[in-house]
């Protein structure tokens, strides 16, 4: 029988830490959003079904990751010492990052569609409101996500 050679942990750098801890805080705010608009956080429209898998919040939170965590981690991280225990963030390192997501989530931006400055978490909001309007009118394929200009 053949050996499976064993996979290397992905991204084991500070700044890949930082990075996937940056969008589990992510993840989980815009499945609870998902939630509210009345969608389910597991149904897939471009990523593949699959059981026990938030499919839906992995195709939403594309559209917010540059935003909410690339952006402010990569801009914030250089005034910051991070370091890990056992190949984890410690936890004043989990508490930096997070204080810059959840920083940068209530931070003022332009939302895309209506020109409007709002809080990210409204704007994350207004499109999962929207996102629910165009699947429940079967227009699924007439969803345009906006994109982010910097």
């Amino acid at each position: 029988m053949a050996r499976v050679p064993r996979q290397r942990p992905r991204g084991t750098d500070l700044m890949n830490l930082a990075l996937n801890y940056g969008y589990g805080i992510l993840y989980s705010t815009m499945e609870r959003y998902l939630i509210m608009a009345g969608l389910d956080p597991y149904l897939g429209i471009l990523h593949t079904i699959k059981s026990g898998k938030p499919s839906l919040v992995f195709d939403i939170v594309e559209i917010f990751r540059t935003v909410a965590v690339d952006k402010p981690l990569i801009t914030e991280i250089s005034n910051t010492k991070l370091s890990t225990i056992n190949g984890f963030l410690d936890y004043d390192s989990r508490r930096t990052v997070a204080r810059i997501i959840l920083n940068n989530l209530n931070r003022d931006y332009v939302n895309p569609r209506t020109g409007r400055k709002s809080p990210l978490t409204e704007i994350m909001k207004h499109e999962t409101w929207h996102l629910a309007s165009i699947i429940r009118e079967g227009n699924v394929k007439n969803y345009e996500c906006f994109t982010w200009v910097f």
